[in-house]
């Protein structure tokens, strides 16, 4: 969730999940850089991600691997008057047949 102290802070979001690190390799990219507006009460944004899967496909055949993943977000806010800010998640994915 990103908030604003006072006023609603308009800019871009952007949303990666990496592997590795909080700054590792880049699997997935969700909608580059979509409009986002950060407001006092917060506002929370859901990916969209469809096409990157962790687990086995429904052929049979191996897909990504299970392990530690780490979702970054970083805010660009559009005002020269506001900085922006990011934050990184990890989430661990166990795959059990």
């Amino acid at each position: 969730m990103i908030s604003s102290v006072g006023t609603s802070v308009a800019g871009t979001l952007t949303v990666t999940l990496r592997t590795g690190s909080c700054t590792g390799t880049v699997v997935y990219t969700d909608a580059n850089a979509v409009s986002f507006t950060a407001t006092t009460a917060g506002a929370v944004y859901n990916t969209n991600n469809s096409t990157f899967f962790l687990g086995t496909l429904s052929t049979g055949a191996a897909a990504n691997a299970e392990g530690t993943y780490y979702w970054s977000a970083v805010f660009t806010p559009t005002s020269s008057f506001a900085t922006g800010t990011s934050t990184c998640e990890s989430s661990a994915v166990d795959i059990t047949d």
